[in-house]
């Protein structure tokens, strides 16, 4: 993917250093760099002006994360666009700082207060602001603000050294309350979407470098005088790479086909596809990759296993390979004519 947008988010993530020597990614460092992409107004893309946001549609959302998703180091960014600049564009609610993170669970605030646990939220020890979606009756929703010192955090990194934490709350006091027009169970499922879109798109940006670094190396490198890409073991591993690049592509193209915000975006079958897809060639490129890559994939100087880290810890996060799969063997199976939802919703 590439634009004016996605340059100018890819050129400014360039002139920030994010690791410190050899040692991979530093923390500081990456919260400077998401304060650099606050101040030049890239957190607010997607979420109206009259909510505190810049403005813009779901490909302007879609090409920050894609050049982030490039970089191969973590950031929270993706989540803040697409989850939390989502909610409150569909919700109506105005963002109360540019470091909310959305709990992904069904809450309560029928008891004096907010309660709610939540298992692995990604970037939750960044956050100043928790966002929880409660039922409000009649059908209604209530979206509570709740500052992040009243939260019990048990912290924890994924496998890309990412930030998550078990998050707790009982009974915290509102920061802000709204209620919205949208069921609740509806509004979590809408979270959930997101964050499966917010991975689906990560996804496919570091299958694009991984691909792009292995086609570089086996060029580059050569074996009893010659290139490994002249070897035919590595030219076929090298299209298997690529089908499964292409096929992940093509399934999260298809998941936002026809979308114009991201308040308007709707998860179901398609979403589905995506996430299955992108998840399987995420274990198959990762596996050839390092294959072909050899002991270097693997080396801190070398920038691989930033990607293919991610692509492991991204399978599992709103909801995993086998849970989705789930979800769309359920809806083919509930389907009168199966060819008709294949060309239809697939």
């Amino acid at each position: 993917m590439t634009g004016a947008v996605w340059e100018a988010v890819g050129g400014l993530l360039g002139s920030l250093k994010q690791e410190i020597s050899a040692q991979g990614w530093d923390e500081e460092l990456g919260r400077q760099t998401m304060r650099a992409l606050a101040d030049a107004g890239w957190l607010g893309v997607g979420l109206q002006e009259g909510l505190g946001g810049e403005g813009g549609d779901l490909a302007d959302v879609l090409e920050v994360v894609d050049a982030i998703g490039g970089t191969g180091w973590p950031s929270p960014v993706p989540d803040l666009l697409l989850v939390g600049n989502g909610l409150f564009a569909h919700a109506g609610v105005a963002r109360p700082s540019t470091s909310v993170v959305v709990v992904p669970a069904l809450g309560d605030a029928s008891a004096g207060g907010v309660t709610v646990a939540a298992d692995g939220v990604p970037w939750a020890p960044w956050a100043t602001h928790f966002a929880v979606v409660s039922p409000a009756g009649d059908g209604a929703a209530c979206l509570s603000i709740v500052e992040s010192g009243h939260a019990r955090l048990r912290t924890a990194r994924n496998l890309a050294g990412a930030p998550l934490a078990d998050v707790r709350l009982d009974r915290a006091p509102a920061h802000s309350t709204t209620v919205a027009a949208t069921p609740a169970d509806g509004l979590v499922g809408f979270v959930r979407d997101l964050g499966a879109l917010s991975r689906a798109v990560l996804s496919r940006s570091a299958l694009r470098r991984v691909q792009q670094l292995t086609v570089e190396h086996v060029r580059a490198r050569e074996q009893f005088g010659r290139p490994l890409s002249a070897f035919q073991a590595v030219q076929q591993h090298l299209a298997a790479l690529a089908c499964e690049v292409a096929a992940a592509e093509a399934a999260v193209d298809a998941a936002v086909r026809g979308v114009a915000t991201v308040a308007e975006f709707a998860g179901g079958p398609r979403l589905a596809t995506a996430r299955v897809r992108v998840a399987s060639a995420a274990s198959e490129v990762v596996r050839l990759a390092h294959q072909l890559h050899g002991a270097i994939g693997v080396t801190r100087e070398y920038e691989l296993h930033r990607h293919t880290l991610s692509l492991l810890a991204w399978r599992d996060e709103f909801g995993t390979q086998r849970e989705w799969a789930a979800y769309l063997a359920e809806a083919a199976a509930a389907s009168p004519d199966l060819w008709s939802w294949l060309l239809d919703e697939v």
